[in-house]
């Protein structure tokens, strides 16, 4: 299991040594996730996710498609699931990914991500239309698996997606 703050040193990223140029995102992350094969997103509910708005999160995703190497997956939390077939929330949540408006919990490394986006091929409208066309499609095939009945309640129900 690759857990993202445990494999990638992102003070070392985005606080290089005196002096020293630092890598690009690509470079740091993007060895790490194709060395991993494979990337699980975890969303912890389906009105309001906190993953949407992470800048981190975000942005792996944004190199996980932008590499196309790497399995990615996303499921809800066994709680989510739960909560959406009570009370079935409206999909408002996913036009509201963008990744120049999520945050980081250090302003520095908010502002060096959303460099990297910005200098991303396409720009950073881009990176959302990417970031957000993922995590839609795959909201949207865990809301049918939902709807269909095909979650047992302890699993976590999950969907491939292509990057």
């Amino acid at each position: 299991v690759w857990i993202c703050f445990f494999c990638n040193n992102q003070r070392r990223w985005l606080r290089p040594a005196p002096g020293s140029k630092p890598p690009s995102g690509v470079d740091v992350f993007g060895k790490t996730l194709t060395k991993v094969g494979r990337m699980l997103c975890v969303v912890d509910d389906f009105s309001d996710p906190r993953y949407f708005k992470r800048i981190w999160t975000v942005y792996e995703v944004f190199l996980a498609l932008l590499l196309e190497v790497i399995e990615l997956k996303i499921t809800l939390l066994p709680s989510a699931c739960e909560k959406f077939r009570q009370h079935r929330p409206d999909r408002k949540c996913l036009a509201t990914i963008n990744v120049m408006k999520a945050r980081a919990t250090e302003p520095a490394d908010q502002l060096a991500i959303q460099a990297e986006l910005k200098a991303a091929q396409g720009g950073s409208d881009d990176v959302t239309r990417k970031v957000q066309g993922f995590l839609s499609s795959g909201l949207e095939a865990l809301v049918a698996k939902i709807w269909a009945g095909i979650y047992d309640g302890d699993a976590h129900a999950n969907v491939e997606m292509a990057a």
